[in-house]
């Protein structure tokens, strides 16, 4: 059970990454495909919510596991923020700003998977087959 959970967290964080590039490429809204420095910053957050997920998932590290919860923690702020505060589908309406939270989405998924192997992997193994 352990592997397979594991499994989807590196697979989560991975599709994190991908998606926040693909998400970059894709909206065309002037407010998000204008912000070079912002979109860095949204990039580089879910890349080292991938780095985290590896990390944690193939080697059980404890560092591992901060940094992704750290950086998912801060993505879907910032996510949040500009959906609630920022006015993000008044600017870029209802499909780029669903584009833009997608990443938010998917990390929230493996912060879960992440704490479900940190719970797993502290549970005693039994030896019985």
């Amino acid at each position: 059970m352990i592997r397979l959970v594991q499994k989807l967290e590196i697979l989560g964080g991975l599709a994190t990454g991908v998606f926040a590039i693909a998400v970059t490429a894709l909206v065309t809204c002037p407010r998000f495909a204008g912000d070079i420095l912002g979109n860095g910053i949204y990039i580089g957050l879910a890349f080292v919510i991938a780095v985290g997920a590896c990390l944690h998932g193939l080697r059980l590290k404890r560092a591992g596991f901060v940094v992704l919860v750290a950086s998912a923690v801060l993505l879907v702020s910032i996510s949040i923020g500009m959906a609630l505060a920022g006015g993000l589908f008044l600017f870029c309406g209802a499909r780029d700003g669903t584009l833009i939270l997608t990443p938010s989405a998917v990390a929230i998924v493996t912060m879960a998977f992440s704490i479900a192997v940190r719970r797993l992997s502290a549970r005693p193994q039994s030896d019985a087959a």
